[in-house]
């Protein structure tokens, strides 16, 4: 089923179709000068639902491969981006003398964890990870398999709390309960790889982001931006790429201003996607 939708600027809700940046096919692509930031305007699309068939089938028609049989890619991805937050956190926790590293839970979640390859890494990390995602056959194989703590929600609702029971591995046989709290401050780290994108009401998502943090905590993200190469050399090509579920098309040279309205200060920004195909050379 084909359905066409308008778009306002996900952040502050305003119709910004008379600042119209590129048209396509299939989507328009608006500017926002209040926020900052590009955003569809209108589409004409098939929606996904980011069901189980969408990390098989759809991910597979996409990179060649299923979710779980890039597990350890995206895994490895996952231990780099610890890297950059353990040295944030140092910078920000370590040298707070009132801080006991021993008692301060390391709690961290990982929204739009999918099938927990970052779950994984951030155990590895001796964080205490937990993830949430609206495919239920994700959060159970994160669950079931993975044994790490996740629950189904849609962000940004979320439950006050979730029931997580696990088998017990090392202290005795059978099974435990526990009740695991979302409350304001309760995360030191807040997680979206290649999520924050998909929100349509971006501006909410980060409200509830910052409310979540303790003071101090780190929010981590990575994101598609119209700055990269394919925007530069034609912003054509890059909106006629670009998924059309993507309602936040951020620019890495104006996020900071944005960032600011919710209380965040920019800390890094990490290039991570290098795509030497999509450069116009004489040579391989």
């Amino acid at each position: 089923l084909f359905t066409s939708k308008k778009c306002n600027c996900p952040v502050c809700g305003e119709d910004a179709s008379n600042n119209i940046v590129v048209r396509v096919p299939d989507k328009t692509i608006a500017y926002c000068p209040e926020c900052n930031l590009h955003h569809l305007s209108f589409i004409i699309s098939k929606q996904s639902d980011y069901s189980k068939s969408y990390f098989f089938d759809e991910y597979k028609a996409q990179y060649g491969k299923t979710y779980l049989e890039d597990f350890e890619y995206i895994k490895k991805l996952g231990i780099a981006r610890m890297k950059h937050i353990n040295s944030i956190f140092d910078e920000t926790f370590q040298k707070k003398q009132e801080l006991n590293i021993f008692t301060t839970e390391k709690k961290l979640l990982d929204i739009g964890c999918a099938y927990g390859p970052f779950l994984e890494a951030a155990k590895m990390s001796l964080w205490q990870p937990i993830g949430t995602d609206i495919c239920a056959e994700a959060v159970e194989y994160v669950n079931e398999t993975l044994h790490i703590p996740a629950f189904v929600s849609s962000f940004p609702s979320m439950p006050l709390s979730f029931e997580y029971i696990y088998k017990k591995q090392v202290t005795g046989s059978g099974y435990e309960k526990i009740t695991l709290p979302m409350e304001e401050g309760s995360f030191l780290a807040v997680t979206m790889w290649y999520v924050i994108e998909h929100f349509s009401d971006l501006g909410t998502v980060l409200e509830k982001v910052a409310s979540l943090l303790a003071p101090g905590g780190i929010f981590a993200f990575s994101t598609p931006t119209i700055s990269g190469i394919t925007g530069k050399q034609s912003i054509y090509d890059f909106a006629y790429k670009s998924p059309i579920d993507h309602y936040s098309l951020m620019d890495a040279s104006r996020i900071e201003k944005l960032l600011e309205k919710y209380h965040f200060k920019l800390c890094k920004i990490v290039s991570v996607g290098h795509h030497p195909e999509r450069f116009n050379l004489p040579f391989k």
